[in-house]
């Protein structure tokens, strides 16, 4: 088994704090009801700007690891939506018998099918399984590209999906947050990886165009507010936009550029950031944590404003790596059982063969 980098982890972690930091100032429209514009209004915009560039740097780390792989691998899709199942699950019972959440048929059948809801109710499983499921396609197209075609791919790729899409009045594309956006990003990967794009720029340059774009990303808001136009809403909240991707792409490459020693803890700590996201964005589960259990209301205009954040980021974190933990170990059964190993190995065998066919068939020709 291949060791992990503890480099990529910590970008991992980071990013899913991240995510949790946006969750806080925006979930249940927080942002949008404190119009005032104020110190910790701005603050909560800057915070809000790095939201959908941490999205992007957390997809990305899956589409380097996976890309180049080759392989169909039916466990990692197994272990998705089975970790995914049982969170709802207990998420569902949790909110029944404990928070005496009124229940209806609707909210079961979303618990044993999260991943076909959408943003009703996990968003992000949906387009990331799409882009697990279509990966060892990808790696084919890749493998039949020469350098010169990927960039040209990229290219028109980013401009269709990212580009025109940062002005969300230009619907061409209609793509948002969805299975092509992912699989754009894995092709991203796919080619930072193969041709080691990271060793071509330096830290300080990655640095410099990360932090400009992120100043640019974030300067929409008080310039919008200048001009009565909502900008920050129309070009910085999705991953569809030029933002995103830009500072996203340096933050993961910046990443791989820094060395460390395999660190346990880090590894460990980054294997929970799944079951974070799973805990925290629980469509059963969210309403009650930003509605009633975090009275984010009290401190939006205080002083104690960012610390109140950050103890409620750090909590949510530490009580979805518990639950993460919880649920590792009562899937693991099911996961590891000799039917389950036989159903993947035959699965794999069936589809990889086609691969291997295919492969074959071309060097022939």
């Amino acid at each position: 088994m291949k060791t992990r980098k503890s480099n990529i982890e910590l970008l991992r972690i980071i990013c899913m704090a991240v995510i949790v930091l946006n969750h806080y100032v925006s979930r249940r429209g927080i942002v949008e009801t404190f119009d005032v514009f104020n110190f910790n209004n701005n603050i909560a915009h800057f915070f809000r700007s790095t939201g959908y560039p941490g999205l992007v740097a957390f997809v990305l780390i899956s589409g380097y690891f996976m890309a180049g792989e080759g392989k169909f691998k039916t466990r990692r899709i197994v272990s998705l939506l089975v970790q995914v199942v049982a969170f709802t699950l207990i998420c569902l019972l949790i909110g029944l018998f404990v928070l005496h959440i009124p229940c209806n048929g609707d909210m079961v059948i979303k618990s044993l099918i999260p991943y076909l809801y959408g943003y009703d109710a996990y968003w992000f499983v949906g387009p990331y399984l799409g882009m697990c499921l279509l990966a060892p396609f990808m790696d084919l197209l890749m493998d039949t590209c020469n350098i010169r075609q990927h960039k040209l791919f990229l290219l028109l790729s980013i401009i269709l999906v990212f580009g025109i899409s940062t002005n969300r009045s230009f619907s061409m594309s209609n793509e948002r947050n969805g299975v092509l956006t992912f699989v754009i990003l894995y092709t991203i990967a796919g080619y930072i990886k193969k041709y080691h794009l990271e060793d071509t720029i330096t830290k300080s340059k990655l640095l410099i165009i990360m932090m400009s774009f992120w100043v640019l990303s974030y300067s929409t808001y008080p310039l919008g507010h200048l001009l009565k136009i909502e900008l920050f809403n129309n070009m910085v909240l999705d991953m569809n936009n030029i933002f995103s991707l830009v500072i996203g792409v340096s933050f993961f490459m910046l990443f791989l550029k820094i060395s460390i020693n395999t660190n346990r803890v880090i590894n460990y700590i980054a294997g929970t950031t799944f079951g974070i996201y799973l805990f925290h964005e629980n469509f059963i589960l969210r309403e009650w944590i930003w509605g009633v259990a975090v009275n984010r209301e009290a401190y939006y205009n205080s002083p104690l404003f960012v610390l109140h954040c950050f103890l409620t980021v750090s909590a949510l974190f530490v009580i979805g790596m518990c639950f993460d933990i919880i649920i590792s170990y009562i899937i693991k059964p099911v996961l590891n059982s000799a039917k389950v190993n036989n159903l993947c190995a035959g699965i794999d065998e069936r589809i990889n063969s086609s691969f291997l066919t295919a492969g074959e068939g071309e060097h022939k020709v």
